[in-house]
């Protein structure tokens, strides 16, 4: 905006929380298209992104989800919704490709219980065990879950190589990993965006130190991306 915006027009960013869950979603998206008055929404969340798809189609709103991981036929049927996003199966790829450069054989999936992490990690086991590797344990856990300890020690148990761990969001990856550092276990990690937050950083401390987080997105500079 200092060097006049964009042809000439001052940009202005305007935006809700939608905490990831489609009530709030839905809220904020029809404040911002009959309020703010705003031409075009940009998205996340996998809960929050089918509840608003009919809206956006139905107000003829550009809609473009800048977050979640998506099945490629999620954008199919649908004039207003594009992605910027890789798809999950993209996404799944690249870990299984992190895994393999750590040259492990045995490991364990741990995820959230919503429509992405839970494709994420059917995903990632199938890729996994189709290369004729084994996934000594795959468990879930619910977005308002607060006590791991049991899982922990049933994932510890399992003995894996590496823990492929799967969360929605930082806050419940901070409790996770607040029980795994009291249950006295530290197994080499792999995570996704979802662990790539100061606030996780602050609250789990030298229990992230180690992890590989998986960060695929596209390169804005290949034109062929276009």
């Amino acid at each position: 905006n200092a060097a006049g915006g964009v042809d000439g027009v001052p940009i202005r960013y305007i935006y809700y929380d939608t905490t990831w869950q489609a009530r709030p979603g839905v809220e904020g998206f029809t404040k911002l298209v009959e309020v703010d008055k705003v031409p075009l929404v940009a998205i996340g969340g996998s809960a929050v992104i089918p509840a608003v798809k009919p809206l956006a189609e139905e107000k003829k709103i550009p809609l473009v989800n800048d977050a979640a991981y998506l099945e490629e036929t999620e954008y199919q049927g649908n004039k207003y919704f594009i992605g910027i996003q890789v798809t999950r199966q993209q996404m799944n790829v690249s870990v299984v490709e992190i895994l393999d450069t750590l040259g492990v054989s045995k490991i364990a999936i741990e995820y959230g219980n919503t429509a992405q992490t839970v494709g994420m990690a059917n995903g990632i086991k199938k890729i996994w065990t189709d290369k004729g590797k084994q996934v000594v344990a795959f468990e879930a856990h619910e977005l308002d879950q607060k006590d791991f300890r049991s899982m922990l020690l049933k994932l510890k148990t399992s003995n894996p190589d590496v823990l492929v761990h799967i969360p929605y969001a930082w806050p419940e990856a901070a409790l996770f990993l607040t029980q795994m550092k009291q249950i006295g276990w530290k197994p080499p990690m792999v995570s996704t965006i979802a662990v790539y937050s100061n606030s996780l950083i602050q609250q789990a401390g030298d229990m992230l130190e180690g992890t590989i987080i998986s960060l695929s997105g596209f390169d804005m500079f290949d034109t062929g991306n276009a």
